[in-house]
């Protein structure tokens, strides 16, 4: 018998079960690490609760296993720890019986990294700092070859769902393309992506800010606006604030863009609407994609899905860009393999 068995008979002896199971508990909080904020950074968990193995496998036909292991890595965390909405913030969890020892160290890493970018770029924490899959990961391109990295170069950048401007800063920190265009339907969040524009000396001449929403017809919706990374223009009831939508492909062919080589997308659970307006603009430009596919069912069974029936003879990678959301596809020309 271990000791904790011991103890636990001992304390049922002493105290009876409801004490001496309370007692069992501190013991539990004093000798492992235990937390009380939220377990995900999150609230996708209801939607993927039904969402099996099968289903995601069954999805991705011919990704590769590194890429398949990352897809089923999130559903299950989000699926096998299941949190309702009612109690969503108050989950109790021992945090390296969920994630282990490595995961935990790399991302203690990842967050020593983005903060230390952070206050190179001159953000705040009042702003909601900007996470690891702009600042670290790039939206995915760090995983990408040189060869990929080059064809993007002085190409057209489209950044659906710019928010703070920390996509469009890192673009054109790192990746030298003509200009980036940022699509962010929030005026609050398009505010403070000019004062982080201005902050780090960035011309305007090398972006653009556009209000419009993308999706996969052209309409105009009323939705409830906040400011952060989770604004979604997802339409909701009595919501307030008028956006209008665009698609892609007439936002481009409207402005005669060409050269596009690169469009990154985040759109809170709007991606494969996105993508669906997208399709002519990427036939004709084949630019690498940064797509999220974490958001919905719709998103993550259905924008690799879709690529892969558009027949584009791309090669496909997706990679966690975050402990456990952030989720993203990332896509290019499979000639560009051919030039390493």
């Amino acid at each position: 018998m271990s000791w904790t068995n011991r103890l636990s008979k001992i304390a049922r002896c002493l105290l009876g079960k409801k004490y001496a199971e309370k007692l069992i508990m501190i013991a539990n909080i004093l000798c492992h690490d235990w937390h009380t904020d939220i377990l995900f950074s999150s609230d996708f968990h209801y939607i993927f609760y039904n969402t099996s193995d099968e289903e995601v496998i069954a999805g991705f036909p011919k990704i590769d296993p590194e890429s398949l292991a990352e897809i089923l890595r999130y559903v299950r965390y989000q699926r096998d720890f299941f949190i309702t909405r009612e109690n969503y913030g108050c989950f109790f969890f021992n945090y390296p019986r969920l994630y282990g020892k490595e995961d935990i160290m790399n991302w203690k890493n990842v967050q020593k990294k983005n903060w230390k970018i952070l206050k190179e770029y001159k953000f705040t924490p009042s702003l909601l700092p900007a996470g690891p899959e702009s600042l670290v990961c790039h939206h995915g391109l760090i995983f990408c070859s040189s060869s990929v990295k080059n064809y993007i170069k002085e190409g057209f950048f489209l950044d659906v769902g710019g928010c703070f401007g920390d996509s469009a800063l890192i673009f054109l920190k790192h990746y030298n393309p003509s200009k980036v265009i940022s699509f962010e339907p929030s005026a609050p969040n398009r505010e403070i992506y000019k004062s982080v524009m201005q902050r780090n000396h960035i011309n305007e001449s090398q972006y653009e800010l556009s209000a419009f929403a993308l999706g996969k017809e052209c309409t105009s919706i009323y939705y409830t606006e906040k400011q952060g990374g989770g604004n979604t223009i997802i339409q909701t009831e009595n919501g307030k604030t008028k956006v209008e939508i665009t698609t892609l492909d007439k936002f481009c062919s409207d402005r005669k863009i060409s050269n596009i080589r690169l469009i990154k997308a985040d759109v809170e659970g709007m991606g494969l609407d996105m993508l669906l307006g997208s399709e002519k603009t990427i036939r004709k430009n084949r630019p690498v994609l940064n797509l999220s596919i974490y958001h919905n069912r719709d998103e993550l069974l259905k924008i690799y899905k879709t690529l892969y029936e558009w027949q584009l003879d791309y090669q496909f990678m997706i990679r966690n860009l975050s402990l456990v959301t952030e989720l993203t596809l990332i896509a290019w020309p499979k000639e560009l393999d051919q030039l390493k």
